[in-house]
């Protein structure tokens, strides 16, 4: 494991491509998403909602 003398600081182009990479990534829906978004749009907003929740208890 490197110390700090190792440390080597990102620079403004770095910090700005880390966030344009994450800003991509956060808006490129998963397949959960896409269940959810079928899951209301053929049956009704009940069933999505209990989709959601399926989903949040089955990450925690």
């Amino acid at each position: 494991m490197a110390g700090l003398d190792a440390y080597i600081p990102m620079s403004l182009f770095d910090v700005s491509a880390l966030v344009i990479i994450m800003i991509m990534l956060a808006a490129i829906p998963s397949t959960s998403v896409a269940l959810v978004v079928v899951r209301s749009a053929t049956m009704n907003l009940a069933n999505g909602g209990a989709v959601s929740m399926g989903i949040v208890l089955g990450e925690i």
